[in-house]
């Protein structure tokens, strides 16, 4: 056979079977008792449904909790369930309905009335049965008349104490001084020391809270920004603050130098000489602040006392707080006593 007969072979097959099941729907009284059919059929599952719905079920409804009114002073100490199972009982067309409203709000459980017995020496308990507060569950949710039990039936909580600690912060910080820049100052971090709170045995193992790391990059200027406080992994242990200011002075400086006069610092019918008799000071101050600085704002002295040796060492007893001495030259003198 070609392969044209054979296409058309193909064609005409597929033909015969397309009409051979499109041919009834062709037929009107065949398409009128087919819509009866399903009509019939729609009617009948309605009925059915409606027969079922009208009896009454019982079923679990998952519902999810939270607990209001928990102590203060107290540190929760074991887990407890976020959601609970709702035992109740009604018509089906009134669960259905309940079950396709708005989705569940949590559920509230008010513990302030709860009394906790003293376990230990910062441990405290209780046990509280849900018959104790199924009435609050009843009254918050769509479940009121065909309420019936709940799971758990009770509920644990256990507590411990809550201490308080004051630790210092430790700045996590990355950062690299441009060319000729310099911190004024330290780093500063405000608060300084932050209060945590927690159960005693966590609480007595902090001994710094560490910031989140930052990368501030080269610093070329004054930084001044809030970092967050790393948060602890355990919920035995809370933070009074969330983050601190850290200040960098950063700013751009030049070295300079001053020649002064070395003074004598001894008993009062001594007197002696020193070799030699002035002292060189390398410094560095802030651009802004360099035109404020000669030699009569520092001061050196050496101190002599009997059994004094060979050499006396230099001191500098009054600079500029804003200036930074890199070298001292000499750092020592010889001296001779005179009469």
């Amino acid at each position: 056979m070609a392969e044209s007969d054979k296409k058309k072979h193909s064609v005409g097959s597929n033909g015969n079977w397309l009409n051979w099941l499109i041919k009834p729907f062709q037929d009107l009284r065949f398409r009128y008792q087919l819509y009866v059919f399903f009509i019939c059929l729609l009617i009948s599952a309605f009925i059915w449904l409606s027969i079922k719905l009208s009896k009454e079920y019982t079923t679990a409804v998952k519902h999810p909790v939270e607990y209001v009114n928990l102590p203060q002073d107290k540190v929760l100490t074991n887990e407890l369930p976020d959601q609970v199972y709702l035992k109740v009982k009604g018509r089906g067309t009134e669960l259905l309905k309940a079950q396709l409203s708005e989705p569940n709000e949590p559920l509230k459980i008010n513990l302030a009335d709860v009394q906790f017995e003293k376990q230990g020496e910062y441990t405290y308990s209780a046990q509280v049965p849900a018959v104790w507060f199924i009435s609050q569950v009843a009254r918050q949710s769509k479940y009121y008349d065909k309420l019936v039990d709940i799971n758990p039936d009770t509920l644990v909580f256990r507590f411990e104490e809550l201490k308080y600690r004051k630790v210092p912060v430790n700045a996590q910080l990355d950062y690299q001084l441009d060319h000729q820049v310099w911190l004024r100052e330290p780093l500063s971090i405000s608060p300084d020391s932050v209060v945590i709170s927690g159960i005693e045995r966590a609480v007595d193992t902090v001994n710094a809270v560490p910031t989140e790391k930052i990368d501030l990059g080269t610093v070329r200027k004054k930084i001044q920004r809030a970092i967050e406080l790393k948060e602890f992994p355990t919920r035995f242990l809370k933070l009074e603050e969330d983050s601190v200011t850290i200040k960098l002075l950063a700013e751009k400086y030049t070295e300079a130098q001053v020649t002064i006069p070395i003074h004598t610092d001894t008993p009062q019918s001594v007197k002696l000489k020193t070799f030699p008799e002035t002292v060189t000071i390398t410094y560095r101050v802030s651009l802004e602040k360099y035109e404020r600085v000669d030699g009569s704002n520092f001061q050196a002295n050496v101190r002599y006392r009997p059994g004094s040796g060979q050499f006396l060492t230099v001191e500098i007893v009054r600079k500029p707080e804003y200036v930074r001495i890199t070298e001292l030259e000499p750092k020592e003198v010889e001296y001779i006593l005179l009469q």
